[in-house]
């Protein structure tokens, strides 16, 4: 097995290519898709086990819909489906959705004038979808990208970036869900930032961690944030190209309390990243060696990371794993060559990924995928 180091800026990391692990026993494939007319759109799970929504530009407009993944019939089911307000004309990136108790999920979207909808959804036991409290934030400022995390079964988080007459700034916000669905800002922060992708997680040991990818490099923070919706700056971390001006991921890895950057411009680069539960500083462990694949999304798998990215026409999938002082990248698959465009990617369970992604014609396809470690 070869081995090549990379010194980076922050760590010396270990980088071990596709070709290091050829013949390994690990795979990646498609198990089974669905197709459907939706456009643009965001994933979460509910907590009901294989249901999920999706939150998806239809026609410029929000749609929440509610799916079961049938594993033994081999197939994802749709079911109920409701429409929700206006959405911005370029959705990419400006709508998100994130699951609190039960078979409930914000949503987190820009209208058409660039003020951001907060709105709360509940799916019934038959699948039928409702609507429930909405608040209206950001008034005057354009919103640009967003993220949205889920703190507890009560709470949610979101990251945006909002440009006004004085510039362009971060705003990092705690918004409360209350049993009537009734949505409330809580607490929030506001800090100059790069014009630039978002992305946002938690690293399952208290800290909240954004990502700003931008013109001049990729920026992490970590933050704590109390019950009461008070946040506290923990630490920063930078890197620079070829991330910068980049589609970003986090994802967290549960058990240790690392998370892993996935950022994809020109290529996708996977990083991994160790968050201190004592301190909050943020420390690099390993970093990969860049595959073709851009526009990438991410979602945790095993002790992993799941990449689906474009190679235009087409999208490939990786499995990104390894100890912390390297990286093994998995068999890529080529899907599809109609569809070409990752929109979103969530697990499943330990080693099931589901993803959307789309094509020209403004069509999404759902692909279930299975990681065999």
């Amino acid at each position: 097995m070869q081995i090549n180091k990379t010194t980076r800026p922050l760590a010396i990391a270990v980088l071990i290519t596709t070709s290091a692990v050829t013949g390994a026993a690990s795979s990646i494939h498609r198990l089974y898709s669905t197709t459907s007319t939706d456009g643009l759109t965001a994933l979460a799970p509910l907590s009901t086990l294989n249901w999920f929504v999706t939150a998806s530009d239809i026609s410029g407009r929000l749609e929440v819909t509610a799916w079961k993944n049938n594993p033994a019939a081999g197939r994802i089911d749709r079911m109920g489906t409701m429409p929700g307000p206006s959405v911005m004309g370029d959705f990419d990136r400006k709508s998100a959705v994130a699951r609190i108790s039960g078979n409930r999920v914000v949503t987190a979207s820009v209208d058409p004038i660039g003020t951001m909808r907060m709105t709360c959804w509940a799916v019934d036991g038959s699948g039928n979808v409702s609507q429930k409290g909405m608040f209206i934030d950001y008034g005057g400022s354009i919103v640009q990208f967003l993220a949205i995390n889920t703190l507890d079964s009560s709470r949610v988080v979101t990251l945006v970036e909002i440009q006004n007459a004085y510039g362009v700034f971060a705003d990092l916000a705690a918004w409360t869900v209350d049993s009537s669905g009734f949505v409330t800002l809580q607490g929030h922060t506001q800090f100059p930032a790069v014009l630039g992708y978002v992305a946002l997680t938690s690293n399952g040991y208290g800290y909240l961690v954004t990502g700003f990818s931008g013109f001049g490099g990729l920026f992490l923070s970590s933050w704590i944030v109390d019950s009461n919706g008070n946040f506290t700056h923990s630490s920063d971390a930078s890197l620079g190209t070829p991330m910068s001006n980049a589609y970003i991921a986090l994802t967290p890895i549960l058990g240790n309390g690392n998370f892993t950057v996935t950022s994809a411009n020109g290529g996708t680069i996977v990083t991994q990243w160790n968050l201190s539960a004592w301190t909050g500083v943020m420390t690099e462990l390993a970093y990969s060696n860049s595959d073709p694949a851009g526009n990438t999304v991410a979602a945790q798998v095993g002790n992993g990371v799941f990449t689906l990215g474009s190679t235009e026409p087409g999208i490939r999938a990786d499995v990104w794993y390894g100890a912390v002082n390297g990286w093994y990248t998995d068999n890529a698959v080529a899907t599809n060559p109609s569809y070409w465009y990752p929109y979103s990617a969530m697990t499943l369970s330990p080693n099931q990924v589901i993803s959307a992604s789309g094509n020209t014609a403004n069509q999404m396809q759902l692909d279930v995928w299975q990681w065999n470690p």
